[in-house]
């Protein structure tokens, strides 16, 4: 564990080999020549607990995976691989800016939180995953959401996707496809190549914010798709 007040890190520190690093310190990586970077890799396990990981590399490397509890990884990269985990487990956590690499997984845990800023680059996919409890995929500002991969949706109420912090400016700018059922509670800007898919049969995608579509709206398997806005 790396426990304490904030600490400075210009080298690579490592969650290898099936371990868990648990990060209970605030960390600012530096940058430039002395890039730091923190990572897991392995099967290892990097976990962020209740605080700020500030610029450098945050990465998976393999079958690695970093886990967010309440924490924060802002600045520098944000680095997900083809094969590695990036888990919202508790809480809710930030990241700002993400690079989801094809066949990577960003996974929302029932009940957890995920705050997007900034550009989010998903090749891969983005899974908001309850089983009852309240899971949310917050959008804090104007979020850029691009690439080949997807977000799939699961949920109802006033969720899954929604607003973080003023509902009339937080906005997602989306050239790839959202599906699965739940509403999609923040401003939508539907760009080209843009899908929202409705496609959990006998379920619903809820467009309950203003949407400008400039892509395809669409819903399959016998679901629905409604524009409440």
């Amino acid at each position: 564990d790396v426990v304490g007040s904030t600490a400075f890190n210009s080298g690579t520190i490592r969650a290898s080999n099936g371990g868990t690093l648990s990060i209970q310190s605030s960390i600012a990586n530096s940058e430039g020549a002395t890039n730091g970077t923190f990572e897991a890799t392995a099967g290892g396990i990097l976990r962020v607990e209740g605080i700020t990981v500030s610029g450098g590399t945050v990465r998976t490397v393999g079958s690695g995976q970093i886990k967010l509890a309440t924490g924060t990884v802002t600045g520098g990269s944000l680095l997900n691989s083809s094969t590695g985990i990036i888990r919202a487990e508790s809480g809710i956590s930030k990241v700002d800016g993400l690079n989801n690499s094809a066949g990577g997984q960003v996974i929302i845990n029932s009940g957890a939180g995920l705050v997007f800023k900034n550009t989010v680059q998903n090749d891969g996919t983005v899974l908001v995953n309850p089983s009852g409890s309240p899971t949310y995929a917050y959008i804090d500002g104007s979020v850029t959401l691009q690439g080949t991969g997807k977000v799939t949706l699961s949920g109802s109420g006033d969720g899954p996707l929604r607003f973080f912090s003023d509902s009339t400016s937080d906005t997602l700018n989306s050239s790839e496809t959202l599906d699965g059922s739940g509403a999609i509670a923040v401003k939508l800007n539907n760009q080209t190549g843009g899908v929202v898919d409705s496609n959990v049969t006998g379920g619903s995608i809820v467009l309950s914010a203003p949407t400008t579509n400039a892509g395809t709206l669409q819903a399959s398997n016998s679901a629905t798709l409604s524009l409440n806005d």
